[in-house]
């Protein structure tokens, strides 16, 4: 199940279901389907917004749907087709809706499709902030891209995943990049110095399938098929909280809920369809 946050005093999120639909989930207990017209099977993908006015999902039917936030989540019209089965979506800071597919990157911006960009290598992930794009290969690395409205130019090649790359996310201030991988491993690194800063965050034993900020860049959350969740530390990179058997089945996406009532909360979504929240005490 992938999950997006939705900002507001209820702590509202959504989760994409392997049916094709996306449900609304409410730190209070209640859930309901969002409306509209919404895809026909597995929903691979959910990102937000720069400022969570719209989440945008991806599924296996090939296609890139919106949900508008407000006043509450609902389908709206917008629907776009995707040149082959999509793995993974991002929205940049002038809203473009990247998403990666078997051997293209597609850019989708106002209804229209603005990008068609073909590597050199197999992306299998991406991520976005303001106008940077990373995208994770097959072969082990990332590729940090400036974007201009029009195409990607390649600035660097960072390395220090061990498995295909499955799990990108840039943190809030934009400075750290994490990049997790098919081994478990998560590598972090320093966006402005395009260097790796550490790969010792190697606890989890299977593929990495979400990771997640805290609103002051300083925590990572790792989602892992090996039903754990691992929450680490910038300024204490030897240093984790672990979140033992969090999904059954596999832990397959994370996030933290924002608002006053809800400090140090983090969620997370799991292969049996459940939605668990937990409060995390970070390292003094």
């Amino acid at each position: 199940m992938a999950a997006a946050l939705v900002s507001g005093p209820e702590a509202t999120f959504l989760g994409g279901c392997a049916d094709g639909r996306i449900i609304s989930y409410r730190t209070t207990g209640e859930t309901e389907h969002v409306p509209g017209a919404s895809h026909s099977n597995f929903i691979s993908g959910l990102a937000s917004s720069p400022k969570n006015e719209n989440i945008y999902s991806i599924g296996y039917d090939d296609r890139v749907r919106e949900v508008q936030v407000k006043p509450s989540p609902s389908f709206t019209s917008t629907a776009q087709s995707t040149a082959a089965q999509p793995k993974s979506i991002a929205v940049s800071g002038d809203g473009t809706v990247f998403v990666a597919e078997v051997n293209v990157v597609e850019g989708f911006r106002d209804s229209q499709r603005v990008l068609n960009h073909t590597p050199k290598f197999t992306p299998s992930a991406i991520a976005a902030f303001e106008s940077f794009v990373a995208i994770g290969g097959e072969d082990q690395k990332v590729r940090l891209n400036r974007w201009d409205g029009l195409a990607l130019a390649e600035m660097a090649v960072l390395e220090g995943n061990k498995g295909v790359v499955s799990a990108l996310a840039f943190s809030p201030d934009g400075k750290l990049l994490a990049a997790g991988d098919s081994t478990g491993r998560v590598a972090l690194f320093d966006v402005q110095e395009k260097k790796l800063i550490t790969s010792r965050w190697s606890f989890h034993s299977a593929r990495i399938n979400s990771l997640a900020w805290t609103p002051d860049s300083l925590h990572c959350a790792s989602a892992s098929l090996d039903t754990h969740v691992y929450v680490w530390s910038v300024a204490k990179p030897m240093k984790n909280i672990a979140i033992k058997n969090a999904a059954p089945g596999g832990a397959n996406a994370v996030l933290w809920l924002e608002g006053e009532g809800y400090p140090q909360t983090l969620a997370s979504t799991g292969a049996d369809g459940c939605v668990r929240l937990w409060k995390v005490n970070f390292h003094v």
